[in-house]
């Protein structure tokens, strides 16, 4: 998908003025532990939430900016998604495709990361309008996760919430919070520049992989967590050759 025809569908459709950022230089912290000896934190744009919570909605294709908190011992089949600028076949079928949350437990009690926050986020990754999700909302969720002593963050995708996504990630990173963020679109992560970004060759709303797999899911939850320790420079991008 070239970022240009996603800049004229925007424009033509929801927002005359949109542009992705086009940052030159990316906020960077080093993990103060390593994984297995720190507390992660989730975050998601793939419109994640409770069953029975109130759900995001597309506000005419403006977006929604906000954020919901889900329980990190959540089950999943308690979870549902509102997005609709990616298909839900896969996350409907396993909702660790967009939002991991049992693939990090299992994760955590093999001991790979050291704990869990007991709060994890998502916002709706669409937005043409930016400012109230990097200027508010992602501020707000940094605040929280920082007053939880959380030392890494994971930020997990869907379609085009990339640039939320790489918005979010400097926020924290801004905040001491050393993240590493998942992308399927090279274009955006190149221009928004998140300090830390796996890019991937997936499906848009599969990012993690197919339902059920555990092992491709694993795998890339795996792959991201070692960038996060390997990665030395800001807005590093790999792309590692992980097939779907």
């Amino acid at each position: 998908m070239e970022i240009e025809k996603v800049e004229q569908f925007v424009r033509a459709h929801a927002n005359p003025d949109f542009r992705y950022e086009n940052n030159e230089e990316a906020p960077f912290v080093r993990l103060a532990k390593k994984v297995s000896e720190a507390k992660g934190v989730v975050i998601s744009t793939g419109g994640i939430f409770v069953k029975g919570h109130q759900p995001f909605n597309d506000n005419f294709g403006i977006g929604y900016p906000s954020y919901r908190e889900i329980p990190s011992d959540m089950a999943a089949n308690m979870l549902s998604r509102y997005h609709e600028h990616y298909d839900h076949t896969n996350a409907i079928k396993d909702i660790n495709c967009v939002f991991p949350i049992e693939r990090m437990r299992e994760l955590q009690a093999g001991g790979l990361i050291g704990s869990l926050a007991e709060t994890f986020y998502s916002f709706m990754g669409y937005l043409t309008v930016t400012y109230p999700a990097k200027e508010d909302h992602s501020t707000r969720s940094s605040q929280e996760i920082a007053s939880r002593k959380c030392g890494f963050c994971y930020i997990g995708s869907s379609l085009t919430d990339m640039p939320t996504n790489g918005q979010v990630a400097r926020v924290l990173e801004e905040k001491g919070i050393a993240t590493v963020t998942l992308s399927l679109m090279r274009d955006v992560s190149e221009r928004v520049k998140a300090p830390r970004t796996v890019l991937l060759k997936f499906p848009f709303g599969s990012p993690l992989g197919k339902p059920g797999d555990i092992e491709t899911q694993t795998t890339v939850l795996k792959t991201a967590l070692s960038a996060l320790e390997k990665i030395d420079t800001a807005g590093t991008i790999i792309e590692p050759k992980i097939r779907y």
